[in-house]
């Protein structure tokens, strides 16, 4: 895959953040937490400073100029505009930041000035005020990009043996610390030399150039998705048109990705999602929950989600451009000799939820229909059962109806069809 030097570029020429916007620095910052990521504003400027993580953009406000009209005595003003460069005034003016938004013309006139740029790429003057004009700031951070910190955040972790720090009988050669620096030393060199993974960094960009695309389509409870299209400054924006004239083989070739290549990646993603995934082996029955149930997951588990709905998009960009189904995530690795549910949510959702729910024991309807004479009959069989078993028929599966009377055509007609004759008791439309 072909990664710009300017990869803000890319993405504000495709304008690649309507359904899935970048996040400003503390809003990152807490979808890592969420996600059981431990960064803060400190350990991200570190990692930055070191070359090893970087956001999408950074911008610096500068202060603009806007005319007033006090009203009310001067109790509150009107707001007359911002004056513009060589404009004469003679009222009042006040100072404010300027604004800042992802709309396609105020993103490229803060490029063309200088203040926004992308730190991958640009040296910028204002990163000398970072420290001390900190409200002038702001980083944009991708969604996606928690694949790349919590790598990165694994890797120079480090957990410690805490009773090394007491003292023993003194026969130890080196003291706790002696012993504890070299190792941590190694390990931070060897990661800064290491630099930022290429793959990883890579597979981020990727996401977040796909988003508007695939992202709704993996907001999905396998019988619709949940679009939250655009957003203040996308209100004319159309997702259907958009995905009508969306060019999958077209962007593939722009950024130089082969068929082979984003297979692996993949593969290759798909895998480590799974081995992440502490809800892994509840996979099935998970993909089925509502939206809103699973975005209340916490710490591995949400991160895991969102690790999910990377591979997902990555799945069906790779159909789309190339043609080829691979298979689904939760299935990548396994060796399947008999698939729960045997038919796919695709062909028939709510059957393949039944199923799904049969293999975990959560399906509430009835295993069988026991059809019996009267009303008398569907109260005193209960009451046989309780005897026998000490407990309700339902408990076993079976649900008791009692026969309809003369007036009870439609119901009537039900038995006919459902318990053909008298042949079968058991409901053949509900048991698995």
């Amino acid at each position: 895959m072909l990664l710009p030097d300017r990869i803000s570029n890319l993405l504000i020429d495709s304008e690649a953040y309507r359904v899935c916007p970048l996040l400003t620095q503390s809003d990152f910052i807490k979808f890592c937490n969420e996600r059981n990521i431990s960064v803060a504003r400190e350990r991200l400027m570190k990692l930055e400073r070191l070359k090893l993580f970087f956001p999408m953009l950074r911008i610096y406000r500068i202060d603009t100029v806007f005319k007033i009209e006090y009203v009310e005595g001067g109790k509150r003003y009107r707001d007359l505009g911002g004056l513009k460069e060589g404009e004469e005034w003679k009222g009042d003016t006040r100072t404010r930041l300027a604004g800042f938004d992802f709309s396609a013309r105020v993103v490229r006139s803060w490029r063309e000035h200088g203040n926004a740029w992308d730190p991958r790429a640009d040296a910028s003057p204002h990163m000398a005020s970072l420290e001390t004009e900190s409200r002038r700031h702001e980083a944009y951070y991708s969604p996606f990009q928690i694949a790349e910190v919590d790598r990165l955040v694994q890797q120079l972790t480090a957990s410690v043996e805490i009773e090394w720090a007491v003292e023993d009988d003194g026969t130890a050669s080196r003291t706790w610390g002696d012993r504890l620096k070299p190792n941590l030393s190694k390990v931070a060199l060897e990661t800064v030399k290491r630099g930022h993974s290429d793959s990883i960094q890579s597979l981020a960009v990727l996401c977040q150039l796909i988003s508007d695309r695939y992202y709704p389509k993996t907001q999905s409870d396998e019988r619709h998705i949940t679009l939250r299209e655009g957003g203040l400054f996308f209100r004319d924006w159309d997702w259907y048109q958009y995905c009508r004239e969306w060019d999958a083989a077209g962007t593939a070739k722009l950024l130089d990705l082969q068929q082979d290549e984003l297979k692996n990646k993949y593969l290759k993603w798909a895998r480590t999602c799974r081995m992440a995934d502490p809800l892994d082996n509840w996979h099935e029955l998970v993909r089925f929950v509502s939206l809103d149930k699973r975005k209340k997951l916490k710490g591995d588990a949400l991160k895991a989600q969102t690790f999910g709905e990377m591979a997902k998009m990555l799945r069906l960009f790779h159909s789309d451009a190339f043609g080829e189904d691979l298979d689904s995530p939760g299935d990548v690795g396994k060796t399947i000799i008999h698939r729960i549910p045997d038919i796919t949510a695709e062909e028939d959702s709510t059957r393949a939820l039944e199923l799904v729910a049969n293999d975990f024991g959560i399906n509430p309807k009835p295993q069988v229909v026991l059809f019996v004479e009267g009303t008398t009959e569907s109260t005193v069989v209960p009451l046989v059962f309780d005897g026998l078993f000490s407990a309700k028929p339902n408990v076993f599966g079976i649900e008791i109806w009692p026969a309809p009377g003369s007036e009870d055509t439609e119901l009537g007609v039900l038995m006919e069809l459902e318990v053909g004759h008298g042949e079968t008791e058991v409901h053949p439309g509900i048991q698995a």
